[in-house]
């Protein structure tokens, strides 16, 4: 499965944002 995420922002910026998705991607992977 291919997921594509869209953010305005994103590393090196960190906010809620970037550490919401950056843990997101991150349990997506881990799951496979």
């Amino acid at each position: 499965m291919k997921i594509a995420l869209f953010t305005e922002t994103f590393l090196p910026k960190v906010d809620g944002i970037v550490t919401r998705l950056t843990k997101t991607v991150q349990h997506l992977v881990a799951a496979g």
